[in-house]
């Protein structure tokens, strides 16, 4: 911009010095010449400029409106000093009807009583209000998001530890079944309360059953454990030989009891089907 208004003031002067002018004469070998015009336009200028008026001298400025609020909003008022000070001059500006450039800020004690400051205001305190509700979901929202990864962490790991059915029982002293190789034999000692034992151990896999556990053996297992419950829980003071074949015998009179009953339900659902 002040490049510009330097340039013009060049302009000026040159077109001063042309106007004003006057041929000289000069002799030379007994005749008549006369002295060139001087032409003082700055270089790159066209020879036309020197027959315009000064009227004609504008500066025209597009897509310059220092709008942003970041290091432009230190410019601004740099720009719009120049302007004036090209205006000072008697030297046209020209800005676009959508240029920000020449829009001061609001008048302190001033632009308070204009109805669109008071407008735009209360929209902008409302948007104010607006955001810092959202941010503070957002907030929130974090915090929630990092309880739920942590407690997703946490069950990864447990479905990577509890979930498979081939681990061996905790409390239990754990040895190698004879003649398996595999290392998947279990005593019967357990150093957990006996109250807190189930009835019967939970059958391993079908597999698994076949190749480390002999089935007459885990039977007998079971039963045991099962006498020791009884014994334990109630107090009795019968033999344990006498107490295992009363526990069998109460198993067995209740299998039969189920085998009965569901050989009745089918007989009933054939009658009902005919």
């Amino acid at each position: 911009m002040a490049l510009a208004i330097d340039s013009i003031e060049q302009i000026r002067y040159a077109r001063k010095a042309w106007k004003e002018w006057t041929p000289e004469p000069k002799f030379t070998a007994g005749s008549i010449n006369y002295v060139e015009r001087p032409n003082f336009l700055p270089e790159g200028i066209a020879a036309a400029e020197l027959d315009k008026p000064d009227s004609d001298d504008v500066i025209g400025l597009w897509g310059v409106d220092m709008a942003a609020h970041d290091e432009y909003a230190y410019q601004r008022p740099g720009c719009q000093n120049l302007v004036l000070e090209a205006m000072r001059r008697d030297i046209g500006v020209y800005l676009p009807p959508e240029s920000d450039l020449m829009r001061p800020m609001p008048v302190y004690g001033i632009s308070e009583w204009d109805h669109n400051y008071i407008k735009l205001t209360s929209r902008a305190k409302e948007l104010s209000a607006g955001t810092q509700m959202a941010q503070a979901q957002i907030e929130e929202a974090k915090i929630k998001m990092v309880g739920m990864q942590g407690e997703s962490h946490a069950l990864n790991y447990f479905v990577s530890t509890w979930t498979s059915p081939y681990g061996m029982l905790p409390g239990m002293i754990i040895r190698q079944e004879p003649r398996t190789g595999m290392g998947s034999g279990i005593t019967q000692f357990d150093g957990r309360p006996i109250t807190r034992m189930n009835l019967a151990p939970a059958p391993p896999a079908p597999v698994l059953q076949a190749m480390t556990v002999d089935p007459e053996a885990q039977l007998w297992r079971e039963a045991v454990a099962i006498l020791a419950i009884h014994c334990g829980e109630r107090g009795t003071s019968e033999g344990a030989i006498e107490t295992l074949k009363r526990i069998i015998a109460e198993r067995a009179s209740a299998v039969d009891a189920a085998l009965r009953a569901t050989d009745a339900l089918k007989h009933k659902g054939k009658k009902h089907r005919r």
